[in-house]
């Protein structure tokens, strides 16, 4: 199919009564999905001038409202440009520049935490307790006091118009349909051009992740972000694909999840370690009906063998036949490349390659043989369109085949299960989202009094891992003013994910023999290895 919209349109014709997501207490059904869709797109054509080609950001957490402007904007060919919820306005502002953004369209409580009153375009506000039910919408609103909602008009009153219906734009191949950003400091470094094919194309190879006909799964339960690739492909669309519910969360909160896999009988899990980790120490998950669980997906880091373990024996003593699966890949290639399934799966493997797509063990430009750990090249049909605004995406010609260097490490056996042995260079993972130091050392770097800065990850069993920053400083500054200012600039310029949890003064930076900053050193040091 040539668009997004077109498969919720399609679904939605078939089962306009089937239930299509819950969230909170309520629940709407994919003619009502549709019908909301079909009125936003009107009013943004009419209102708004949103055309083909135009680029539309998306500040928004997993919502009803988030899927409706996803669909509402592929259906008038305009492109959804996706970016953390979290984003400082600083980065905000930047964003909407570099993507030439005509329209903008923010939830509520980011409008609470920061001042949006000049942000250059016009925007549409989403209340983000608008489908919740009543229980969870006063909580919301009791928690979330003093948001003013009249500085933007409403996004949810555009569901309800009076509209005319027209039909939905058919992409062409290799044409822009959504941005990601690459990472999870400031949205700087890249962001990520795919079109709609790499989507349905991989939500049109289910068979080969599930093990179960497709008519017997019921739910999926959605924590992981809409904008990230994962999250919106193998959640959102992977729901709206096959017609099931979409069981969503704006923020992961374990028990909230082990009751909504009880209650739609949720047959599917993505997330990260971490996820799973909490999940286990939950007891309405340890001990409660998780039977329907089949397939559990895990990337976005590396599992360790004990939560595996733990995690398996915890579904088998609560009657499920599933397991935990992990899988590899990088929003270069929206999500999973690889993965291993309940029907074929091996131990400390990251699985094999889905149908159409091949890996290569690469060193120096030669292809290594088989049990060799070097770079990780993919050559696959969910392969990114290239960066926005920029030519240096990661490729090599290999044996006739564009392949993606994708700067993680690892081997291939003889099966084809790829093994992973360390994270692309410097990346660190909180919450499975990537953080870039050297987005963090330009914010700090940049503070009067700083020498020199090192930002490193630190384990940590809730997030996986933390930042840690250490900072050398000049000698004739204030310490306790030079602090403040860091504390102050990493508050107002990075993600919270990006914000150092502690910050450490080092008299002298450790150099390496070419007089870099020995970050293996330091890192080894915050993680207490020396």
């Amino acid at each position: 199919m040539s668009s997004l919209y077109s498969v919720l349109q399609n679904t939605a014709q078939r089962y306009p009564r089937r239930k299509a997501i819950a969230f909170y207490g309520k629940e709407i059904r994919y003619g009502t999905l549709l019908r909301y869709t079909d009125a936003l797109a009107y009013v943004l054509r009419k209102r708004y001038d949103i055309q083909a080609g135009d680029v539309v950001t998306v500040c928004m957490p997993n919502s009803p409202s988030a899927t409706v402007v996803l669909y509402a904007v592929n259906k008038l060919g305009a492109i959804c440009n996706l970016i953390h919820p979290f984003a400082p306005v600083a980065q905000l502002k930047k964003d909407i520049q570099r993507t030439n953004t005509k329209l903008l369209i923010l939830y509520d409580v980011y409008t609470l935490k920061n001042d949006c009153t000049e942000l250059g375009v016009p925007a549409l506000l989403s209340s983000s307790c608008f489908f919740m039910g009543t229980l969870a919408k006063l909580y919301f609103k009791s928690t979330n006091r003093g948001i003013v909602y009249n500085i933007f008009p409403s996004l949810e009153k555009c569901f309800f118009v009076r509209y005319e219906n027209f039909d939905y734009y058919n992409f062409a191949a290799n044409e822009d349909a959504i941005y990601l950003p690459s990472g999870g400091t400031t949205g700087e470094p890249k962001i990520i051009r795919h079109s709609v094919d790499v989507f349905n194309w991989l939500c049109g190879k289910a068979e080969f992740f599930m093990s179960l006909p497709l008519t017997e799964y019921k739910a999926m339960y959605s924590v992981l972000p809409i904008f990230h690739g994962y999250g919106l492909c193998m959640n959102v669309h992977m729901c709206v694909t096959y017609g099931i519910i979409n069981v969503m969360s704006i923020k992961f909160d374990p028990k909230s999840m082990a009751r909504g896999i009880a209650k739609y009988k949720v047959g599917v899990l993505t997330g990260v370690p971490t996820m799973y980790a909490r999940l286990l120490k939950q007891k309405a998950f340890a001990q409660g009906k998780i039977s329907s669980l089949v397939e559990c997906f895990v990337g976005g880091d590396s599992v360790s063998e004990q939560l595996t373990q733990e995690f398996n024996n915890t579904l088998k003593r609560q009657g499920s036949k599933g397991k935990l699966l992990s899988g590899y890949g990088l929003t270069e290639t929206v999500t999973v490349c690889a993965v291993n399934t309940i029907n074929n799966n091996k131990d400390l493997t990251i699985g094999r390659a889905l149908p159409d797509t091949h890996f290569l063990i690469v060193k120096d430009g030669k292809i290594l043989p088989c049990g060799e750990v070097g770079e990780i090249a993919v050559h696959s049909p969910v392969q990114m369109l290239g960066y926005l605004g920029r030519d240096d995406a990661p490729t090599v010609s290999l044996q006739g085949k564009t392949y993606l260097l994708t700067g993680d490490y690892g081997s291939l056996d003889e099966d084809g299960y790829l093994y992973f042995k360390q994270r692309r260079s410097n990346i660190i993972k909180v919450n499975g989202m990537g953080v870039f130091p050297v987005e963090i050392e330009k914010v700090v770097d940049a503070v009067s009094g700083v020498s020199r800065s090192c930002a490193v990850g630190v384990k940590d069993d809730k997030r996986g891992q933390v930042v840690k920053l250490y900072v050398e400083l000049n000698a004739d500054c204030s310490r306790e003013q030079v602090l403040a200012d860091i504390e102050a600039q990493c508050k107002s310029q990075l993600i919270v994910y990006a914000q150092p949890k502690t910050i450490e003064v080092i008299d002298k930076m450790p150099l390496s023999l070419i007089g870099k900053i020995d970050r293996t050193k330091l890192e080894k040091l915050a993680n207490g290895e020396q």
